[in-house]
């Protein structure tokens, strides 16, 4: 068989496609956890409950396995280092993501804030200002925020 160079440039151009698929979902994965931990350093006290929360709802959330998860999550602090402001990851979200995935994200956050037993204000803070960037209504925002505080 033959292989013309139009097959070739075919067949690389999906797995180009396929690499950006790739990327962009790693790049998204990376977002939400980049604003998990975040809510975790909001606090300025980063427990190790938090920590183990952060790992299992990255974890879980994406069904990776633990080297996976270990990465998704060291990608994501490299990205905080570099990260001006956080409406880089909340964009990325916003732009990718429905409704739901974004309400489920909310709902992580949430999780990450209430593992150590405490809702400082400044996390709190940062998760009204988090789901104003995410577009999730106020109403919304106050339903889920009342889940968690009845824990």
């Amino acid at each position: 068989m033959v292989v013309s160079s139009s097959m070739l440039k075919h067949l690389f151009s999906k797995f180009r496609k396929a690499e950006e698929l790739d990327n962009n979902d790693h790049l998204i994965k990376c977002a939400a956890v980049a604003l998990l931990i975040e809510i975790m350093q909001s606090d300025y006290d980063s427990s190790e409950g938090e920590q183990k929360k952060i790992f299992e709802i990255t974890k879980n959330l994406y069904d990776l396995d633990d080297s996976t998860t270990n990465q998704i999550i060291d990608d994501s602090n490299r990205m905080i280092e570099d990260a001006v402001s956080l409406q880089g990851f909340t964009r990325t979200l916003h732009e990718n993501c429905n409704q739901e995935e974004k309400e489920s994200i909310l709902r992580c956050m949430w999780e990450v804030a209430t593992a150590d037993g405490i809702v400082d204000k400044f996390e709190d803070h940062l998760i009204s200002k988090l789901a104003d960037l995410l577009y999730i209504e106020r109403s919304r925002l106050m339903k889920i925020r009342s889940e968690f505080r009845e824990l």
